[in-house]
């Protein structure tokens, strides 16, 4: 807290002169003024600086010091402390005042100036009591954002801060049921705030947890509940996931009236009913279940209302989801925004899909279900309105494009994500004509491709499909199956790999390379490099010299605009030693994985010259990963010229070739030289 110096006696400022209206003011001119007097209206045109407590306080302490005889130095010493809050110290003060201070006027002051604080030290002011409300709530949200245990402590301190604590919905709102300390510390004012919950959350670890949670949410009342999550652990007895199945019946039809969101994560649970949970709860608009099967099985069709309000639909099933079941719930749910799957499928899941659900924005299919599986690991919808275009597309064991032929059609300015894991038996037989639809349209948004076990037919079609994707950044491809002699085919691909000017990524994995194609490609993501900047070429041509380089970290937004970054090569048949050189030319890699296949080896030379070339081509280069490929302790020590700083990650795999004996010798070498950031597999 900051007071304003007080001015001399003998100022005039503006204030003053405005404020007065009787009082004779007696002004000189300039002219008619003494040399000290003239100084002296100078220091007074100063502007008027600002003094803390402490100072004010230091000042008057040094003032009363050197005049022990004027009162008015400890009544003002004893205010500024009182200001502080510190009321002892000011007590001390007016004592000594009055112990020095004889005449009967200046003593009657200092002695009334002592009650006054004396007052102040018996009154106690309960600041929540008296602060307004939004003090209130801007206090209480800050505490409670650090610590919300701390307000259940608060919430005892008086009968005042017990009502106001429990009146403050905010704090509320959000409220997580499990083994911490505030988990088991809420129950004893749960009935009180209950109507104030709006999201609940329930972890379940044993037994004893889940008597005492469940019984409260059978106990009170949860009027305003929009949002309920119930997560039981891995090591919860079946007996106890049993009973939660058994209380799940009791206490949904309780809060169905206001429940907009259901989570439930109970991997062995086998009770659940899409059906009885849908009618129950006909205000659902996001529905997230993990569960071992649901109890909707052997029948033709499950009884939901007619149009549900659902707009995130993700099932997590370790049996098949029965056909029906998936059939009825597209059917009646016309706003579907985002649809997960993780499930073995019966039959084709786009073919169910069909036209059905026209709002779809999101689609993630896969065959199984994960072995641990996250709910928050999906992205949240977007909340943009609808315009019936797909954002992301990821299906595994994919049969055919037709199923899809509509969707995409909506989708060439919003698709985002394509990732497709095509069969690898039913995939493979299909012709063109089934994979067509994908290469009908030009997606001007899609940023991500991933594309595995492509058979031949689907093949033929990619290099028109990467020719309609301009803004593609990450590209990856596994285990494509052109054949032997179709080089046209490979050629191609690899050129239209080559034109594409905003990738950043680059995932290349077990497809056969061999052709010119692929050099082309490398040679001419090299030529996408013309936006390095100066700090770069200072960090390139400085290598040799300076050691003290700063660290270039892997940022896509750093400041590189263009240019691939990313570059996997791994298991690729037809990898040549001679593309390293190629390799070497695309200044703005920053992270480079090369694993070639035992048929394919590079040399020893080959990789020598890389390795000596690196440091100088690819200033931005701060993790390398090779396997396969022969290394000795020449290429090791070639490696200790450079910056440990610059790598963040050097690894060399469990299938390097080393000469007899150098294995260690190359371990030891680069171990002193880059400490624990180089691995050996």
């Amino acid at each position: 807290m900051e007071t304003q110096s007080t001015p001399p006696s003998h100022s005039i400022n503006k204030t003053s002169l405005e404020s007065m209206t009787t009082e004779k003011v007696n002004v000189k001119w300039h002219g008619s003024m003494t040399p000290n007097e003239q100084k002296e209206k100078q220091q007074q045109k100063q502007p008027t600086g600002y003094k803390t407590l402490d100072q004010e306080i230091t000042e008057t302490l040094i003032a009363k010091n050197n005049d022990t005889k004027e009162p008015i130095n400890y009544i003002r010493s004893a205010r500024l402390y009182s200001c502080q809050g510190h009321q002892q110290k000011a007590v001390t003060v007016l004592r000594e005042g009055l112990s020095i201070v004889t005449d009967s006027e200046h003593h009657l002051m200092l002695q009334q100036e002592m009650d006054i604080i004396k007052s102040r030290l018996k009154r106690k002011i309960d600041f929540i009591a008296q602060c307004p409300y939004e003090i209130i709530h801007n206090i209480v949200g800050r505490v409670a954002s650090y610590n919300k245990n701390m307000i259940l402590v608060c919430s005892k301190v008086s009968t005042t801060w017990h009502q106001k604590l429990l009146n403050q919905k905010q704090i509320w709102r959000r409220i997580e049921l499990d083994d911490s300390e505030f988990g088991n510390n809420i129950h004893q004012i749960l009935p009180n705030i209950s109507n104030l919950i709006e999201h609940l959350s329930i972890f379940i670890t044993d037994g004893s947890a889940y008597k005492r949670h469940m019984k409260a949410f059978k106990k009170y009342s949860f009027n305003a509940l929009k949002s309920l999550k119930i997560k039981a652990g891995s090591n919860l007895e079946q007996e106890d996931v049993q009973l939660l199945s058994d209380d799940l019946f009791v206490i949904l039809p309780n809060v169905a009236r206001t429940l907009e969101k259901l989570e439930l994560e109970m991997p062995s649970c086998e009770e659940i009913s899409m059906e009885w949970l849908l009618t129950t709860c006909s205000k659902l608009t996001k529905i997230r279940l993990d569960v071992y099967t649901l109890a909707d099985d052997n029948i033709d069709e499950i009884q939901v209302p007619d149009t549900m309000s659902l707009t995130v639909l993700d099932l997590v099933t370790s049996e098949t989801i029965p056909t029906p079941v998936l059939e009825s719930l597209f059917r009646h749910s016309p706003h579907l925004r985002s649809l997960n799957l993780y499930s073995t499928m019966e039959h084709n899941m786009l073919e169910i899909l069909d036209d059905m659900c026209p709002e779809l924005t999101e689609i993630r299919i896969y065959d199984t279900r994960p072995l641990h599986y996250n709910f928050s690991d999906i992205s949240k919808p977007t909340t943009i309105k609808p315009k019936g275009g797909l954002r992301h597309l990821k299906v595994d064991n994919i049969q055919s494009a037709i199923p899809l032929d509509f969707r995409l059609a909506k989708s060439s300015d919003t698709l985002q994500t394509l990732s497709l894991a095509i069969h690898p038996l039913i995939g493979h037989i299909k012709t063109l004509d089934d994979w067509r639809p994908f290469s009908l349209y030009t997606m001007t948004q899609l940023n991500t491709l991933e594309i595995s076990t492509g058979p031949p037919a689907f093949c033929q079609l990619l290099p028109t499909i990467l020719s309609r994707t301009p803004a593609l950044q990450k590209l990856s491809l596994f285990s494509l199956l052109i054949a032997h002699d179709d080089q046209a085919t490979r050629d191609a691909l690899f050129d239209a790999i080559g034109n594409l000017t905003q990738l950043v990524n680059l995932e290349i994995v077990n497809v056969q390379i061999n052709g010119h194609g692929f050099e082309r490609m490398l040679m001419k993501q090299g030529t996408y490099t013309a936006t390095i900047t100066q700090e770069e070429e200072n960090i390139k041509r400085n290598n040799t010299s300076n050691s003290q380089q700063p660290h270039i970290t892997n940022d896509t937004n750093n400041s590189i605009t263009t240019g691939l970054q990313y570059l996997c090569i791994d298991y690729c048949r037809g990898f040549k030693g001679c593309m390293l050189q190629s390799i070497a030319k695309i200044k703005t890699l920053n992270q480079i994985s090369v694993i070639s296949t035992e048929e394919d080896q590079v040399s020893e030379a080959d990789l020598g010259d890389f390795i000596h070339s690196l440091y100088d081509n690819l200033p931005l280069v701060t993790t390398l990963h090779f396997d396969n490929m022969p290394f000795t302790t020449d290429i090791a020590k070639s490696m200790t010229k450079w910056d440990p700083k610059r790598f963040t990650k050097i690894k060399l795999g469990e299938g390097m070739i080393y000469n007899f004996g150098t294995k260690c010798a190359v371990k030891e070498i680069l171990n002193d030289h880059f400490s624990i950031k180089f691995e050996n597999a």
